[in-house]
């Protein structure tokens, strides 16, 4: 028989800001696991197009990605 999942967090809509994922517990339960957004990474503000060769992620990742390049 086939286990019925429940959203847990936000509303029962399927939009971009309610992603979830199905993962399978130690338990052997199905559960669904909210998915964050990703993140869109540096763009040049002359063309708006994204600079090749910077990482793309969040503003609080970059610092931490700077620090250990330069250990």
């Amino acid at each position: 028989m086939v286990q019925r999942l429940t959203y847990q967090l936000h509303h029962s809509y399927a939009t971009k800001s309610n992603q979830h994922r199905i993962v399978k517990t130690p338990g052997s339960k199905l559960v669904y696991q909210t998915t964050k957004k990703g993140a869109s990474g540096p763009k040049c503000p002359i063309t708006s197009k994204r600079i090749q060769g910077v990482f793309i992620c969040y503003p609080s990742m970059f610092f931490m990605i700077l620090f250990f390049e330069l250990l």
